[in-house]
């Protein structure tokens, strides 16, 4: 099984984030049920060792916060976009809770060495050739809110239409 963990925004929120990004052939949108805002990664995992991880991820506790959307970017980067991505304003309490998330789950995954960029990715450039960064980076949306009351540990099913990202289990 190939699970992570995340930060599920409400299904308003998604929609509305779906818009962001312009419809162009050289771009494919991330369906809107699949968006999400990864917390860990944790690869391939055993059914056995999903639920233990699901024990562990009980564990952890945190209070509820806000969280802000609200910027468009890109990587690697703007002048060559592979992913395009929103950017969620990183809080102290959404550090704390990746943290928190991490050291409860570290005898599940490798450390990563690249720094938690918090984000929810909202397109894949397919064909770079029929798209400039005019298309995607010229808007400048508003900023999206919502609550994060709890998080996610995820299935990621590859499928010929794409991935699909079902819920295995809640927190809390």
């Amino acid at each position: 099984m190939r699970l992570f963990v995340s930060i599920d925004p409400p299904s308003q929120i998604r929609k509305q984030l779906a818009a962001w990004i312009p419809d162009n052939s050289g771009i494919k949108k991330t369906a809107p049920r699949n968006m999400h805002l990864t917390l860990l990664f944790l690869g391939e995992q055993s059914r056995e060792k999903s639920h233990i991880i699901c024990e562990s991820l009980q564990k952890v506790r945190f209070r509820s916060f806000q969280m802000t959307v609200q910027e468009i970017g890109a990587f690697p980067d703007k002048r060559s976009p592979a992913v395009v991505w929103a950017g969620a304003e990183g809080t102290p309490e959404l550090f704390n809770l990746q943290k928190k998330i991490e050291n409860q789950l570290s005898l599940f995954t490798e450390p990563d060495l690249r720094p938690f960029r918090p984000h929810i990715t909202l397109a894949r450039v397919k064909n770079p050739a029929r798209v400039t960064g005019e298309d995607i980076f010229s808007a400048s949306p508003a900023p999206l809110s919502f609550n994060v009351s709890g998080f996610s540990l995820k299935n990621s099913v590859l499928e010929s239409s794409g991935a699909v990202h079902r819920v295995l289990k809640k927190f809390p």
